[in-house]
Parts: structure tokens; sequence; C-alpha cells
């Protein structure tokens, strides 16, 4: 267990400036991850090959990377992320906030994601959340977002809270999401998919308020 433990000021070349867990179980409460910065996955934290993190009640803010600005769940990996803030994370592919890749299914409750940002790919997209599940050897994504709050998150591409790409098979219930913003599709939620990887979303119960997509 890692308890009430500050990440703060770290930036490496490579995945994970905060922590990176490879197949491991740990349990992270009341952590705060602040202004880390990675070149590649997740300025905050990067979970790879079945990692099944117990994540409760933390915060990530202003942390940056290429893919996933907080946090990277990718190659059949399991998280519970539950109670936490996502606040002006950044980053410059995919996902500003979490970042969801090859056949993992994190279950994401009654997060706060507020001011997230993914800048630099227009091509890419999700501000606060992005689901990709096909290729580079992955298979379907299939998370559980539940009770969340998307607010004022934007993208230079398409989905200002959520992308869901390739299999990025998201299920989205009782969210509420209000003033997010995408340069091209979907001002709150964009989602794609090809004849070799469809994609299914499944919307219930949910808030959709003044979201914007400024070209679609």
């Amino acid at each position: 267990e890692i308890i009430d433990c500050t990440f703060v000021g770290i930036s490496i070349e490579g995945h994970g400036a905060g922590m990176a867990v490879v197949t491991g179980q740990p349990t992270l409460l009341n952590c705060r991850f602040n202004s880390n910065s990675s070149t590649g996955h997740a300025g905050g934290i990067y979970l790879l090959d079945n990692a099944a993190a117990m994540i409760e009640q933390c915060s990530f803010q202003g942390n940056s990377a290429s893919c996933g600005g907080a946090i990277t769940c990718t190659v059949s990996s399991h998280a519970i992320i539950n109670e936490c803030m996502f606040i002006e994370n950044m980053a410059i592919n995919v996902g500003g906030g979490i970042y969801v890749r090859s056949s993992s299914d994190p279950v994401i409750s009654n997060c706060e994601f507020t001011g997230n940002i993914q800048e630099g790919n227009m091509a890419a997209g999700g501000g606060a959340l992005t689901v990709y599940g096909w290729g580079n050897g992955g298979g379907p994504c299939h998370p559980l977002i539940l009770g969340c709050t998307f607010a004022n998150n934007s993208t230079t591409g398409s989905g200002g809270a959520i992308a869901a790409v390739y299999s990025g098979n998201a299920e989205i219930r009782s969210c509420k999401f209000t003033g997010n913003t995408a340069q091209f599709g979907g001002g709150a939620i964009n989602v794609v998919g090809a004849d070799e990887a469809k994609t299914n979303v499944y919307l219930a119960s949910s808030v959709l308020d003044f979201n914007i997509a400024q070209q679609n």
C-alpha cells in the first residue's frame, strides 16, 4: 500500500514519471501526482502487462506526457480508479487525463476530469480520456466509466472529453459532460471504428450540456 504520498516535479525520458507498475497490484490511497512529465506514456502512473492497481482518492494535476497525461493503462491491465481528480493534465497525442489501450478494462468511478487537454496531434483526441483497442498487438478494451464528471476538457482533435477508437468499447453510465470542446468531431464524445475493429459505446443515464465541436 502507498498512502498519503506526493509525487511532484519528476521529469523522465520514458514512461511513468511518477510510477510504473508492471504486472503488479499496488493500492494507492490519498496520493498526489503534481507537475510530473514523461516523454512517452503517463506523467503520473504507467500500468502495463496485467497490472491491477487500486487507485483511490488520489489527485493528478498538471502532469504531461505524449500519451496519457496522468495515467496510461495498457496491455491487459485492470485498474480500479475511484474518487480521483484529474485537473489540467496534458497529452500531446492521446488522452489528456487517461489513456486506455490494448485489451485493458479499468473501472473509472466517481472521478472528476476538469480542464485536461490533448493538443499537438489533430488526428487524435480525447481531452480527458482516450480508449483505443486495436493495433500494436492490442485487442478490444472494455472500460466502465461510472458516475464521473467531465468539465471544460479540450482537444485539438476529436472528442473533447472522451475519444473511443477502434474497439475502444466504453460503457459510460451516470456521467455528466459540460463545457467540453473539440476542434473537429464530438464536443463531448467521439467514436471511431473500422470494419476490422468496430467500436461499441454504451451511454446511459448521463447528462451532456454545452459541449462544442467547432468544425463538425
